[in-house]
């Protein structure tokens, strides 16, 4: 049978081994590329129950101290239930909210003026009220909202052009069902992206005498199957 397009060439040519010009990697992103391309946000989100998140009520000093927990660059805002979001907050604006606070630089409306000179020898932490809530300091960003059967190709597009890197997965009546960031896409073609923040001894699957092999919900396949060959 001849292919219809390039898509079933190259999945042909992956399944029957006409590869050899590719490397290892190459082959496999490949794979994962041409996996992408079917996928739907649903299967790529992280859960609900574990999106880290915050009331816009909550204090500055709470945020800081969910960032540096977290350890990640964005949280999602919501007032009292996750049903309600709100946006989010990057970690640079909340460092330029700092920098703007103990230097004097804030306006009277809580945003900091880019054009404000920068006071000479004048950088005082004690200056800065970390118990103001989240929502009276203006850094808050606006969020995507995607339904879970979004091709996961679109919504790396619309991040592109946007330039909001984060959704949050909406069903069909108005509850949030996930969360998706621009790395989640992108690793679903170049495979896992580490930083320097993350554990490396993070342990996805332990082999328990009595329970057998126990893996984290989140497993790769890939790592899973490396166990049980």
């Amino acid at each position: 049978m001849v292919p219809q397009n390039v898509r079933d060439a190259l999945e042909g040519a992956l399944k029957t081994g006409g590869t050899d010009n590719f490397t290892e990697a190459e082959r496999k992103m490949l794979e994962r590329l041409l996996q992408f391309g079917s996928s739907r946000v649903a299967s790529l989100m992280v859960p609900r129950a574990d999106i880290t998140a915050l009331d816009e009520n909550e204090p500055i000093s709470e945020l800081l101290q969910t960032f540096n927990e977290a350890g990640v660059s964005r949280i999602p805002l919501f007032r009292e239930t996750l049903d309600d979001p709100r946006g989010m907050i990057h970690i640079k604006d909340v460092l330029r909210w700092l920098m703007a606070e103990a230097t004097g630089q804030s306006s009277k409306n809580g945003k900091v003026d880019p054009d404000a000179p920068v006071p000479v020898n004048l950088f005082d932490l004690r200056a800065i009220d970390l118990n103001k809530p989240i929502t009276t300091v203006k850094i808050r960003r606006q969020i995507l909202y995607v339904p879970p059967s979004m091709p996961a190709v679109d919504l790396l597009i619309r991040m592109q052009s946007t330039r909001i890197h984060m959704a949050l997965v909406v069903d069909e009546y108005g509850g949030t069902d996930g969360l998706v960031t621009i790395e989640d896409l992108v690793e679903q073609v170049v495979g896992n992206i580490e930083d320097e923040h993350d554990d490396d001894d993070e342990t996805n699957i332990v082999v328990d005498p009595k329970l057998g092999i126990v893996a984290v919900a989140r497993t790769p396949i890939e790592e899973l199957e490396n166990i049980l060959a």
